[in-house]
C-alpha cells in the first residue's frame, strides 16, 4: 500500500475506486491500513464478496465485507455505494422478484454501517 500511498500524495486531484472484493487479497491488516490512509480518497465504494471461487457474490452478514464497511463508516465515509451481485452465482435462476427481494435485503443490511 506503500507506493499507492505515495502516488496519491503526488497527485491530489486523484482519486479512486475502493472495492471490497479485493481489498483483503493483502489481509485484513493492509485492508485496515489503506483505509486508514487512504479513506478520504475513496470517490466510490464497490461493495461484493468473494465466496467460494465465485465473484460478486452476496454481502449480507460477511464478515470480511462488515469490516470494511465499519473501517469506512468510522472515518466518515459518505459517499456513493455501488451493489456488484452478480445473478448468475445464484443456483437455480432466480426469478425477478426473488432478485429484487434479495436486492432490498442487501440494501437494508448496508444502511446498518452508515445510518
Amino acid at each position: 500500500p506503500h507506493d499507492f500511498i505515495s502516488l496519491l500524495e503526488k497527485e491530489p486531484w486523484l482519486s479512486f475506486t475502493l472495492d471490497t472484493e479485493h481489498t483483503f487479497s493483502g489481509g485484513k491488516q493492509e485492508a485496515a491500513e489503506y483505509i486508514e490512509h487512504l479513506h478520504s480518497r475513496i470517490a466510490v465504494v464497490h461493495v461484493s464478496a468473494f465466496i467460494d471461487g465465485k465473484m460478486h457474490c452476496r454481502t449480507k452478514d460477511n464478515t470480511d465485507v462488515a469490516h470494511v464497511l465499519t473501517l469506512l463508516a468510522g472515518y466518515g465515509y459518505s459517499g456513493p455505494l455501488i451493489l456488484e451481485i452478480e445473478d448468475l452465482t445464484f443456483q437455480p435462476e432466480l426469478s425477478l422478484r426473488k432478485k429484487i427481494d434479495i436486492l432490498s435485503d442487501e440494501t437494508a443490511w448496508l444502511r446498518t454501517f452508515f445510518e
